[in-house]
């Protein structure tokens, strides 16, 4: 009898199964949690192992070449040894096939750990001297734009709030045209449930882009607001140490907080 979730993996993706290469099936295939509405990511057990298979849902809710660049990005930050390493891919198909990690995925408690959070910024401190691909850099000027114009166009009764928001933020950005000093490759999306390991190993790369060195720090602290009193343990093992700093952080952190209540205003919630 055929694994359950054998019929989501594309044949191409299963030739490339180490253990299936001449078209014997996987012994078990199990859904793991994650992914959201973009992504299925399927755990593949065979007789050599196990490799973990990240399928795209709809192909149409990004373009093939994002999904190449979050994927080449992946292969640049597993050379490195801050990401599962890939296997293959076929972008246009929209399925990456990496390692299993026998590692477990983090949870708040983690940050709160100092051992943990020192080891996070070390991480990043690593990822930020990497090679930059060609990537977008984050204009949080125009995130805000957009999210603003589709949620007043959706819903005009929600314009008044969206609006407010942005006000908000004016007072918290950089002039118009303006970039930081520095541009450095950044995760983009650093959550608890994109982190493996003691080390950690980062996954879900498909935010990954240029931007300011404290960019994915921010992201993390908007997230999780109780982990305040970790952040200049954090700040020091990034390397990015001192007042200056301290006080950037305070207002990107304030501007993810808009970003993100302007997805949630834009989403209904």
């Amino acid at each position: 009898m055929a694994p359950a979730n054998l019929d989501l993996i594309p044949a191409a993706a299963l030739r490339a199964v180490p253990g299936c290469e001449g078209g014997a099936p996987p012994l078990r295939v199990e859904r793991l949690a994650g992914g959201g509405d973009l992504n299925h990511t399927l755990l593949l057990y065979t007789r050599v192992g196990r490799c973990v298979l990240r399928l795209r849902r709809d192909s149409q809710l990004r373009a093939g070449a994002e999904v190449a660049r979050e994927w080449a990005v992946q292969r640049l930050a597993a050379e490195a040894g801050l990401a599962p390493r890939v296997l293959a891919a076929d972008a246009g198909a929209g399925w990456l096939l990496m390692n299993y990690v026998p590692a477990a995925m983090w949870q708040v408690e983690d940050l709160l750990r100092p051992d943990r959070i020192a080891a996070l910024g070390r991480c990043l401190a690593r990822l930020q001297t990497l090679p930059t691909p060609d990537l977008p850099h984050y204009d949080v000027r125009a995130v805000i734009s957009s999210q603003v114009a589709q949620i007043t166009a959706l819903d005009a009764g929600r314009a008044p709030q969206a609006l407010g928001l942005q006000q908000q933020a004016q007072a918290l950005l950089p002039p118009p045209g303006s970039r930081p000093a520095r541009l450095v490759l950044c995760h983009g999306d650093l959550n608890t449930g994109n982190l493996l390991g003691a080390q950690p190993l980062l996954i879900d790369w498909e935010y990954a882009q240029l931007a300011d060195p404290l960019h994915d720090i921010a992201c993390l602290l908007s997230y999780y607001p109780q982990i305040g009193p970790q952040s200049d343990c954090l700040l020091a093992a990034a390397g990015l140490a001192g007042a200056e700093y301290r006080q950037q952080l305070s207002a990107q952190v304030r501007l993810f907080d808009i970003v993100n209540a302007l997805w949630q205003l834009r989403h209904g919630s």
